[in-house]
């Protein structure tokens, strides 16, 4: 018997509903994938990927995109083959939302059994979290499907070393591929590889044939990722001049109940329906560490000690990252946000198919009730604003008001103030606009630039659109001094201002 269970045989009716949920998930993700505005991040993205030159791409925006190149690597082929429209952007993002609903089924038939893996595959497919980052031209929906891959993957190479025998290769292969897909999309991804490791080597700790095939396959993987590493020690050590992420609480038991509600609803749910959700999988979780501690007490000891590793390995995927980030983030550079953890992200799904599991309950009254709560998580999301009410930064809105008006006004100046110089580029490139920003405006140390370039263009209008975060009141006091307001145009975290000269 080895540490983890084997993929059950007869799976007909397991395969139909996971093709079911994935299904639903393709039409989750794949529904209005155009109709959000990119927002900041995601004209990032596009930016990033549109280098012509390898080294380009290689090393992008790198002082203030503090990613790895695999994510942009990937977004210029599709850009190159199809083009560089919303969708087109979101569409990598979206198919490995999709993919990974059949994947994490997998892993929790290998972890478990067959149903928790058809309950987190339920849990994955209509979760808000997931389907958001799955419409989002960003790593992360990539970042979840790799993780999920590289653990499947990793279940039969760690039963073959800690049984002192060879993994298949076509399994080694491909953990190593998706090992490198995690490195090379996020750094916590990375970390994920890292925590994979050390977690190997504990299990092979008495194990010499094991050590040492463990030590060969994650010094291959760390020679793929060594061309990245200068870049990277680069990055951290300018990590405290980007922008910063917000602190997190001074309650750490508060904060991870918050992300964990942020893993199922990503801040699109009703509050008091977020709570109730997060509420039921802490104690999902709960249960499923109870029923974990009880397996261990009743095996044997051979048992006892497969059952323990088990344990750790789970309890390891999902604390370790949230530790990290909080203790970083507390004391340093705030990397504590939900879409850098999503990599625990299939630990807690699972495990909250755990716990639903554990609660006794007839089977059909199960079934019952799981095809009623996906047809009421459907209905909710479909008839809820996510889909209607813009939740992105509405960039396209406002270089289309802006678009609008730009034939009566030809001798226009165009000012924007956000975190990135070009928050804007892709929409005006986009939208067929003559104008681009010639000047970041926003604090007081700006006002004499923008003075000195008003008074060499001698515009009949300025349009000066602005992000969050906001313009200083010392240089909005500038600009209700030396212009007059004669437009204003107020969207989701964009304003947009025609101003004239006075």
């Amino acid at each position: 018997m080895s540490v983890f269970a084997a993929l059950p045989r007869s799976r007909g009716p397991f395969t139909i509903a996971v093709c079911f949920l994935t299904l639903i998930g393709a039409f989750l993700r794949a529904y209005a994938l155009g109709g959000q505005s990119l927002w900041f991040e995601e004209v990032c993205s596009w930016h990033s990927a549109s280098y012509s030159t390898f080294a380009g791409l290689w090393q992008g925006d790198r002082a203030w995109n503090f990613y790895p190149p695999g994510y942009r690597l990937l977004l210029n082929g599709i850009m190159s083959l199809f083009g560089d429209a919303e969708w087109i952007l979101r569409l990598p993002s979206a198919i490995a939302g999709v993919l990974a609903v059949p994947m994490i089924y997998i892993l929790g038939a290998r972890l478990f059994s067959e149903r928790e893996g058809l309950v987190a595959a339920g849990i994955l497919s209509l979760s808000v979290f997931p389907i958001y980052y799955a419409q989002e031209s960003r790593p992360y929906s990539l970042l979840i499907l790799s993780v999920i891959a590289s653990s499947v993957a990793w279940t039969w190479i760690i039963e073959a070393w800690t049984e002192k025998r060879s993994a298949p290769l076509l399994v080694l292969i491909g953990c190593f591929t998706a090992n490198v897909a995690c490195a090379y999309l996020h750094y916590f991804g990375l970390f994920f590889v890292f925590l994979q490791g050390i977690v190997s080597f504990l299990l092979c700790a008495r194990n010499f044939s094991g050590l040492a095939r463990a030590g060969s396959f994650y010094l291959l993987s760390a020679i793929a990722f060594a061309p990245w590493l200068p870049t990277m020690l680069w990055q951290f050590r300018r990590q405290e001049v980007g922008p910063q992420n917000p602190k997190p609480g001074a309650n750490i038991v508060v904060s991870f109940y918050e992300f964990i509600k942020g893993l199922f609803s990503h801040g699109q749910m009703d509050t008091r329906v977020a709570d109730v959700i997060a509420g039921f999988v802490l104690v999902a979780l709960i249960i499923a560490m109870l029923r974990a501690l009880l397996d261990i007490r009743a095996g044997d000891p051979p048992t006892r000690r497969k059952q323990i590793a088990f344990a750790a390995v789970i309890a390891v995927w999902l604390f370790a990252p949230f530790l990290f980030a909080y203790v970083k983030s507390t004391f340093s550079a705030s990397v504590y946000t939900h879409r850098n953890l999503s990599i625990t992200l299939p630990a807690i799904y699972l495990l909250a198919a755990r716990g639903l599991l554990s609660v006794p309950f007839p089977n059909l009254g199960r079934v019952a009730v799981g095809v009623l709560l996906v047809i009421a998580a459907m209905a909710r999301l479909l008839t809820s604003a996510y889909y209607t009410a813009p939740h992105k930064d509405q960039l396209r809105e406002a270089v289309a008001f802006v678009r609008a008006q730009e034939h009566a006004a030809p001798n226009a100046l165009l000012v924007t103030y956000s975190n990135l110089p070009f928050t804007f580029d892709y929409y005006l490139q986009r939208q067929g606009s003559a104008l681009r920003s010639e000047l970041v405006a926003g604090r007081a140390e700006h006002i004499e630039s923008m003075r000195q370039l008003v008074r060499s263009r001698r515009p009949d209008v300025v349009w000066y659109i602005c992000t969050d975060p906001y313009p200083e009141n010392a240089f909005v006091d500038y600009l209700n001094t030396e212009f007059a307001i004669v437009g204003v145009q107020q969207l989701l975290r964009v304003n947009v201002f025609q101003l004239i000269p006075r």
